[in-house]
């Protein structure tokens, strides 16, 4: 059996490339953390819970730093918050992790 290795660039380009619209992420932080890192990301969308638990994974990686514009605000009766951020300058990231 063949071992195939495929880094997170082009795997997710390759995702694009077949998609008919955008891609979403959910799921495991590391490849959203990648793709963060890598450039890849168009649009971040978080919901914030009126409830915290401490001691997992952070949403946003490290030592990233993105230029963000604020386009939507949703707020919910039950206190959870959705935002939605357009991502700039994905050229000048920088990683200080």
């Amino acid at each position: 059996m063949a071992r195939v290795i495929c880094s997170v660039a082009s795997s997710l380009d390759g995702c694009h490339t077949e998609s008919a619209g955008g891609l979403t992420i959910e799921g495991p932080t590391t490849l959203a953390h990648s793709a963060l890192r890598l450039g890849l990301v168009d649009v971040v969308e978080l919901l914030l819970c009126p409830t915290v638990v401490g001691g997992r994974t952070r949403v946003l990686p490290d030592g990233l730093r993105l230029a963000l514009t604020l386009t939507r605000e949703r707020r919910f009766a039950n206190g959870m918050v959705q935002l939605t951020y357009d991502v700039h300058d994905r050229a000048g990231l920088t990683d200080r992790a």
